[in-house]
């Protein structure tokens, strides 16, 4: 780690701050000094407003990536020392890439909660999550919410958005403004809703082919029924017509003499 970022740790008043003992663990006196600074570090921008979010992800990601092992960060996230939940610390973790990748102006993340910044961390097509990034600037720091995203998830069917994401991605300033963020992810947009549209015209012709062949089916399978009714009838006709042979009723006449017995 720099030593000037060791000199600024140094520099957080961790008065009367007193970690989890499981949490500090096998650490030494200098590394449980630069856990606790961290740990109010992360609380304040957490503590501060919802634009502190970035900053908030980062430090956690450098408490894990300095943890002294997995059971120091584990034992952590579940000590309560963090003024957040463990699951609102892993969403954050998992956001903190995305958010270093995407730069996207703080004040747009007021509203937008760590589990949907989590969510939107782990969509693996990288067009969908430009979609997703389009949203939030779209409602102007007004959030979005974790039922829109998983909505929007089920609703998208994107192909090879990857390629066209890496075709339209250009660099965008800290500062940027709404316009400019606004004007970058729309030609992102703009280019999967065509490639949407082709597809959505494709499917309309083959429900139009499958509507036909399902009239053509309803006529044939009617003339069938028809055909197999006429039939029956005829054979009932038939079977009327045909007189049932006659037998002669037995008579004194023709009623066979016994044999003589001797």
């Amino acid at each position: 780690m720099a030593v000037d970022s060791i000199q600024k740790l140094n520099e957080v008043d961790i008065s009367g701050v007193v970690l989890n003992d499981s949490a500090v663990k096998g650490l030494s006196q200098d590394e449980q000094g630069l856990l606790t600074a961290r740990v109010v570090l992360a609380n304040q921008a957490w503590d501060t407003a919802g634009n502190s979010i970035r900053a908030c992800a980062a430090v956690l990601c450098e408490i894990q990536a300095n943890a002294k092992s997995k059971g120091n960060w584990t034992a952590l996230l579940d000590s309560g020392d963090l003024h957040f939940t463990k699951s609102i610390a892993q969403d954050l973790v998992a956001a903190n890439k995305w958010l270093s990748e995407h730069q996207v102006p703080d004040r747009f993340l007021s509203n937008v909660s760590a589990r949907t910044l989590g969510t939107i961390a782990r969509v693996n097509d990288k067009g969908l999550q430009q979609k997703l990034v389009q949203k939030i600037v779209e409602v102007e720091g007004a959030g979005l919410s974790e039922a829109e995203v998983k909505k929007m998830l089920r609703d998208s069917k994107p192909k090879k958005a990857q390629q066209v994401s890496r075709k339209a991605v250009k660099a965008l300033r800290k500062d940027a403004t709404k316009e400019e963020v606004i004007k970058h992810y729309s030609g992102i947009v703009n280019s999967l809703e065509l490639k949407l549209s082709a597809s959505a015209a494709k499917v309309n012709k083959l429900e139009e082919a499958n509507a036909e062949l399902k009239g053509e089916l309803a006529k044939s399978k009617a003339a069938l029924s028809l055909k197999a009714g006429g039939s029956g009838e005829a054979i009932d006709s038939g079977a009327q017509a045909i007189a049932p042979e006659e037998y002669p009723s037995p008579t004194r006449e023709n009623t066979p003499k016994p044999l003589a017995t001797f």
